[in-house]
């Protein structure tokens, strides 16, 4: 991942942010993106389980923030699902319209893992998708974090 010279890489920012949250599960959250990152570094590389693990990490993220906030209380299986959580966010005010989408779309993407042939090799997919995963996980902390 790029770095840009007086800012902190993206994954110290997260950890800060999710440490500041005051959420439960952060050290969970912090274990699953841990675990994200071994898998890509590891030999053999397990690209998909870098997917998998950063998905997870943002879907975790998502319900966590929901729960704190009271929008869903998931007394039932729907209240569990991805889609289901993230129209909660957007119709509860928490996110907009066109950030669920985003969001939806982005997950679709990351859910496809390293088997998507768009020209890009499985270790560049996987780089991507966590990338924006990680992205979007800091986007939904810091929009928690400030209000």
């Amino acid at each position: 991942d790029p770095s840009i010279d007086g800012v902190e890489p993206l994954e110290d920012d997260l950890t800060a942010e999710l440490n500041r949250s005051g959420l439960e599960s952060v050290t969970e959250l912090l274990r699953i993106i841990d675990t994200s990152a071994e898998d890509f570094r590891k030999s053999p590389p397990d690209y998909n389980g870098c997917l998998t693990n950063a998905r997870i990490a943002l879907e975790t993220l998502a319900k966590v923030i929901s729960k704190a906030r009271s929008i869903v209380s998931f007394n039932s299986l729907d209240e569990v699902k991805w889609g289901y959580v993230l129209g909660k966010l957007s119709r509860s005010g928490f996110i907009t319209k066109k950030e669920e989408e985003g969001l939806s779309g982005f997950y679709s993407f990351i859910s496809q893992g390293a088997h998507s042939p768009l020209g890009l090799s499985e270790q560049e997919i996987a780089r991507l998708g966590r990338a924006l995963a990680l992205s979007m996980c800091y986007f939904l902390v810091k929009l928690h974090n400030n209000r």
